[in-house]
C-alpha cells in the first residue's frame, strides 16, 4: 500500500496558523503538525484524528517538530485521540516535540501518559 498524501491548513486569525500534512502508510498514519495548536485551530486536527480512528487507523504518529505553540485545547485533543486509539487497540505517538512543547508535556505530566519519542 502506498502513501496517500493529505494536507490542510487552518487560519487561526489572530491566534495563529496551523499546518497539517498527513500521509498513510501500510503501518501507520503520520501527521505533521506545524504552527500553533490552540482554541482556534484545534478543531481541524481533532476532526482529522477522529476520522482516522473511525476509518480504522490503529497507530497514529503526530510529528510535532514544527509545532511552536500548544494550549490546553490542544492538550485535550491529544488526550482525546490517545483514549480513542487505545480504546480500539491502537496507539498515539508524539514524535520529536519541539523544546517548548516537550516542556509543557512534562509540566502537566502528559509525557508519562502519552507515548513520546525523539
Amino acid at each position: 500500500m502506498g502513501a496517500e498524501p493529505a494536507a490542510g491548513e487552518t487560519d487561526g486569525g489572530a491566534a495563529g496558523l496551523l499546518r497539517i500534512q498527513a500521509r498513510r502508510t501500510a503501518a501507520e498514519l503520520v501527521v505533521e503538525v506545524a504552527g500553533e495548536l490552540d482554541i482556534a485551530t484545534t478543531p481541524s486536527l481533532r476532526t482529522l484524528l477522529d476520522e482516522a480512528v473511525d476509518g480504522g487507523a490503529r497507530r497514529v504518529v503526530l510529528d510535532l517538530a514544527a509545532l511552536d505553540f500548544l494550549d490546553s485545547t490542544g492538550l485535550a485533543t491529544l488526550i482525546h485521540a490517545s483514549k480513542r486509539l487505545r480504546g480500539s487497540g491502537g496507539d498515539l505517538v508524539l514524535r520529536a516535540p519541539s523544546r517548548s512543547v516537550r516542556s509543557l508535556l512534562r509540566i502537566v505530566g502528559l509525557d508519562t501518559v502519552l507515548s513520546v519519542e525523539d
